[in-house]
């Protein structure tokens, strides 16, 4: 299931890559840019890629579940280096002050469809991400 969720995050990057220029169609035409936004999300969201994944995210948990593995998925593995902070909900971030050396948020819930300030080097939710979600997308 791992590998699987691996494959369908790779393939829609190159999916989102595919949609790169239609930001700037929108604009040449006049469309609305957050219209150009949803329209994008949307083709990903509704790709078989997106409904792969979600079942595939369902079969690693309760795997993990069965293993009594800790069900947490790491979405981008990384380093980053901030002060560490804590919110209950991933949105409050944009109401906090940031340190000017960058945060870690730790948070107790995140939607997915969040928008992350440039402050904001890394995040930890309490609970599962889909990994096909817009938050995880920009991981």
């Amino acid at each position: 299931a791992d590998r699987s969720l691996r494959i369908c995050f790779s393939l829609t990057q190159e999916l989102e890559g595919a949609y790169a220029a239609v930001p700037a169609l929108g604009q040449a035409l006049t469309i609305d840019s957050h219209a150009v936004c949803v329209f994008v999300e949307a083709e990903v969201r509704t790709s078989v890629l997106f409904q792969v994944s979600k079942l595939a995210q369902l079969l690693m948990q309760e795997a993990k579940r069965a293993a009594n593995l800790p069900l947490w998925t790491a979405i981008s593995a990384g380093s980053a280096r901030g002060l560490a902070m804590h919110c209950g909900e991933l949105s409050e971030v944009w109401s906090k002050q940031l340190p000017p050396l960058g945060a870690i948020v730790f948070c107790d819930e995140a939607s997915g469809d969040e928008e992350l300030p440039a402050l904001c080097r890394g995040v930890v939710v309490a609970r599962d991400l889909p990994i096909l979600s817009h938050l995880a997308l920009r991981a």
